[in-house]
């Protein structure tokens, strides 16, 4: 997915970039926009960036259905598996400590394996001009 969007803060090595807001489907999907707050996304560069400047952000769409897997299915089949799993107990009290450690296991791996996957795959810029026409 490459998206368009301009230079906002620059912070040493990590500049922030603010997407530009289409009109497509896909930007329309998420939400964020109609909540009235901008897309913003950190990257790191090693690449001299001025706030200001335009970039193409690129970032791997298989990621970011990955990463949602991660985050969203794996608890969510936590929870299922909890629930499943509690029932089999008598005990009120073991049924609750039952679902909460497989609840909260699946939670912790999920998001702990999302980050790992987040540090290995990270937004690129691939392209870029500077507010005096540079490339």
């Amino acid at each position: 997915m490459r998206e368009k969007g301009k230079i906002v803060e620059k912070r040493g090595e990590v500049v922030v970039v603010e997407i530009e807001k289409e009109n497509r489907k896909e930007c329309s999907s998420c939400g964020l926009c109609k909540m009235g707050k901008k897309p913003y996304i950190e990257i790191e560069s090693e690449k001299n960036f001025n706030v200001g400047d335009s970039v193409i952000v690129e970032v791997s769409e298989d990621i970011i259905l990955k990463s949602s897997l991660l985050i969203y299915g794996l608890p969510l089949a936590g929870f299922v598996a909890g629930v499943l799993l509690a029932g089999l107990f008598r005990n009120h009290t073991m049924k609750v400590i039952i679902f909460f450690l497989i609840f909260g296991g699946t939670w912790y791996i999920g998001l702990n394996l999302a980050n790992k996957l987040h540090r290995r795959y990270k937004p690129q810029i691939k392209l870029f001009s500077s507010e005096n026409g540079q490339k």
